[in-house]
């Protein structure tokens, strides 16, 4: 999965479950990622922070949502 490395209130639930991650990307960094402009050119996508990529395993359940399962 390919995260924003922020400090938001999804990343205690997601950081969990990260078996592994990669840096992809610096903040502004405009080499990383494109997007499609309105005539269908790729053009450079710059982000405000880090991008990282995540590898998720939900095998198990975490002890903060264990009263979920009883």
């Amino acid at each position: 999965m390919i995260l924003p490395a922020t400090n938001a209130p999804w990343v205690n639930l997601v950081s969990a479950h990260i078996v592994d991650l990669m840096e992809l990307s610096k903040p502004f960094q405009t080499t990383q990622f494109t997007v499609l402009n309105q005539s269908g050119k790729r053009v450079p996508k710059k982000y405000p922070h880090a991008m990282i990529a995540v590898k998720l395993c939900f095998e198990t359940v975490p002890n903060t949502l264990t009263y979920l399962h009883k």
